[in-house]
């Protein structure tokens, strides 16, 4: 049997086997990936992320006989699919790249693609053979070398237009991290945290969020037209209306453009919460230039739907020197 993670206090059949770290892994990043149709893809990374821990410096590692040294585990899975999909010749090569920086990278970032064995650290140095890891063949069985799929049967989640093909590929390789790690942590969380999982997945629905809207709308008369209404609340209120009316438009690009005091913070969540709710989509994304904007945005969110519905995240950096 070969162990992902153990517990030092605990008999070795209540560790985790590397055999279910793998496929419950892949389960989650699959789920992630296929929010945005690379599902696939997602899926195959977390198979592989971890195969390193199949050699017998890991084994002894976790459990205890090797010491504090850390055993390189990230780059064998990398390493194995750049050597199964290098036969599909150049496409398969830089497709297996995409996913070998998210599978070397999962544990330290995403490492520098560098210039070949002499650039120490780089993607391309620990694919090199020269780069010596340990034994990882006690895995390959976990790996399912049968089921590696062949590069070009992979779904191609998006249109790679020449113009934009590099942005649109570091911006994809990005999101199939995102996918892995948050697997390979949310999996090993529940391993040795099952109560923190508990606490996960229990923000407010859209259905609960629309109608918190709703009623925050109706209480504050913006639903309705009175004859009390000055210019700019008539303005208001017929902006609102059109955005709750794009609502039912299929998904894709829309922008608003209104003046300052126009209620475009309002306006846009309807529309983004109905738009949501309409077509199944998961969650929202308010993104602000200014921090001062973005806790102004924030306020106005936790007056609607309450704290429970709010995640507030942004960075303040000050510069003192030039120099």
């Amino acid at each position: 049997m070969l162990y992902a993670h153990s517990l030092p206090d605990q008999d070795v059949s209540q560790w985790q086997s590397l055999e279910d770290h793998l496929r419950e892994s892949a389960q989650r990043a699959g789920a992630f990936g296929r929010a945005f149709g690379a599902g696939e893809w997602a899926a195959l990374a977390a198979r592989l992320h971890d195969l390193g821990k199949a050699s017998p410096e890991f084994q002894a590692y976790i459990s205890g006989q090797n010491g504090r040294r850390r055993i390189d585990h990230s780059t064998a899975g990398a390493r194995l699919l750049l050597q199964r999909w290098q036969a599909w010749g150049k496409p398969g090569e830089y497709r297996a790249l995409w996913l070998a920086y998210c599978i070397a990278g999962h544990h330290g970032g995403l490492p520098d693609l560098g210039d070949g064995a002499s650039d120490v650290g780089s993607l391309r140095s620990r694919l090199d053979p020269a780069y010596a890891i340990p034994d990882y063949s006690a895995g390959l069985d976990l790996a399912a070398l049968a089921d590696i799929p062949q590069p070009d049967a992979l779904p191609f989640p998006f249109r790679l237009a020449r113009e934009h093909a590099a942005f649109s590929v570091t911006f994809f390789v990005r999101m199939l991290f995102s996918c892995l790690t948050d697997a390979d942590f949310l999996d090993t969380e529940h391993f040795y945290a099952p109560e923190n999982c508990q606490q996960r997945g229990r923000w407010p629905s859209l259905d609960t969020l629309c109608e918190r809207l709703h009623n925050f709308l109706s209480a504050k008369g913006f639903l309705r037209a009175t004859s009390d209404d000055s210019p700019i609340v008539t303005a208001r209120k017929e902006i609102l209306g059109h955005c709750l009316d794009a609502a039912a438009l299929p998904p894709g690009a829309f922008t608003l453009t209104v003046p300052t005091g126009g209620g475009k913070t309002l306006s846009s969540l309807a529309f983004a919460l109905e738009h949501a709710r309409r077509h199944q989509l998961d969650r929202i994304i308010l993104v602000a230039p200014y921090t001062s904007i973005i806790e102004q945005n924030a306020r106005v969110l936790r007056d609607v739907f309450g704290e429970d519905a709010v995640l507030e995240q942004h960075g303040f950096i000050h510069i003192t020197s030039c120099n």
